[in-house]
């Protein structure tokens, strides 16, 4: 009895605001509806003793008329174009991403080839340097075996001139330079003994010269024996006449010396 008087309330009251509304007011403006059958029912609803909240219209029918359906035919439509819009954009978006997703796909496995391309290519010449490391290093090795061969062929040809130069050419050089050291002083040996010789030979000559001077100065007084002399200061001009008798026979004695020593005196046969 309750929930017909309740459902009695509400039908009056919605049936009152929808005889004031147009069709397409009541399906746009559904919650406009209910809320003013709520508004209109809550002084009936409060005399029962019932506090209503809310008030829910769960669906609009025509009774087969087809006038709602009618209605909604253009915005159907509009809604079923613009869903096929969006679908065909959707699916456009659909396709650009995945030919853009293929493109990347593409992309990514060029460059995946690429570097594998460049890590086989790396991988082959490490490999290659790898193989042929072994007979280079030997080659080097060879080639400073070669080196050091050569540079103790050097040293060996140096050590040998050494060698040589020790043993043979300076031994001869110090010969020669011997030989000729004892030539030279045997020359000035012979040249000293020669000068030594002539000296004492003119030596022997100039005794016998100055023993001969008193008879170089009595031959000079002989000559005044003979002379007429006249005598003037007593016995100081006696000692002037005798001094100038015997410096004749000193200058007499010199003109001789001077005449020996531009003749070679040859060594006497005690001194040969």
């Amino acid at each position: 009895e309750m929930n017909q008087l309740t459902g009695q309330v509400f039908s009056g009251h919605l049936r009152s605001i929808v005889g004031s509304m147009t069709i397409e007011q009541i399906i746009r403006e559904r919650d406009t509806l209910s809320r003013q059958v709520l508004e209109a029912s809550k002084r009936e609803m409060g005399s029962i003793g019932l506090v209503v909240d809310s008030f829910q219209i769960q669906s609009i029918d025509d009774m087969e008329s087809g006038y709602i359906n009618a209605l909604a035919a253009p915005n159907i439509a509009k809604v079923q174009r613009e869903a096929a819009v969006a679908r065909a954009l959707a699916d456009q978006e659909a396709a650009k991403a995945q030919q853009e997703s293929l493109r990347n796909q593409a992309d990514y496995e060029r460059e995946t080839a690429i570097k594998r391309a460049g890590i086989k290519s790396e991988t082959d010449k490490a490999n290659a340097e790898a193989a042929q490391a072994g007979p280079l290093a030997e080659a080097r090795v060879n080639q400073e075996i070669a080196r050091e061969q050569s540079r103790l062929a050097e040293a060996n040809a140096e050590l040998r001139e050494q060698q040589l130069l020790s043993e043979v050419i300076k031994p001869a050089e110090a010969e020669a330079r011997r030989r000729e050291i004892t030539a030279q002083a045997e020359a000035k040996a012979v040249e000293i003994q020669s000068a030594a010789m002539a000296m004492n030979n003119r030596i022997a000559l100039d005794q016998q010269l100055i023993e001969q001077l008193p008879a170089l100065v009595g031959e000079a007084a002989k000559g005044l024996g003979s002379s007429n002399l006249t005598v003037f200061n007593g016995a100081e001009g006696v000692n002037e006449i005798l001094t100038g008798i015997v410096t004749q026979g000193v200058q007499m004695l010199k003109a001789v010396q001077g005449q020996v020593n531009q003749v070679d005196i040859p060594a006497s046969p005690e001194n040969q």
